[in-house]
């Protein structure tokens, strides 16, 4: 997958597009030697485009209308304390296709948020696995102590153990597989 990338900001969006396995284009970098500069033409050839809005330019007004025009999926990202109400308002107006989507993130969130983005349109990309869903579970004393003992054999978590072995269950039932 292409990713051009619009990023003036201080956060290190290229590292976290490399961890999930894309090219990513610049105006300064990564474009194919049949290109050369910034054009249209890099454009065409993109499959998205991520734009860092927090510091609006000319450049990247130019190159969203651009997106827009090519209907382009468009992720603009912008720090939650660094909200860009100008460029928000625009991106709210009925005339901007659903393509183009603008989203908040934290530092602990921003890997969550370009990876849903690309998972939607390439769903070969696979989103973080990073446990974020609260689950309680009560046992009886006699499993709990199994747990703890298997556990404690393991040298992994109660909680570690419960994950890995719903996945390998997830893995092995045809059922569920034919459902995803």
């Amino acid at each position: 997958m292409n990713i051009y990338l619009v990023n003036n900001a201080p956060t290190n969006i290229v590292s976290l597009l490399q961890h999930k396995n894309v090219n990513i284009w610049s105006r300064t970098t990564g474009l194919p030697s049949v290109i050369t500069g910034f054009s249209w033409n890099a454009l065409e050839r993109v499959d998205a485009i991520i734009l860092e809005i927090s510091y609006p330019s000319d450049e990247l007004h130019y190159i969203l209308a651009q997106a827009i025009v090519l209907q382009r999926p468009t992720l603009c990202l912008y720090p939650k304390n660094r909200e860009p109400r100008e460029m928000l308002l625009h991106l709210q107006k009925p005339s901007v296709p659903k393509s183009v989507v603008a989203r908040s993130y934290t530092t602990t969130t921003i890997s969550e948020v370009i990876g849903k983005f690309l998972h939607s349109i390439d769903h070969t990309v696979q989103l973080d696995q990073t446990p974020n869903i609260k689950f309680t579970l009560r046992l009886t004393p006699a499993i709990s102590h199994y747990l703890t003992w298997l556990t404690e054999f393991k040298n992994v978590n109660k909680a570690d153990y419960l994950r890995q072995l719903l996945k390998d269950t997830a893995e092995k039932d045809n059922d569920y597989q034919k459902l995803m």
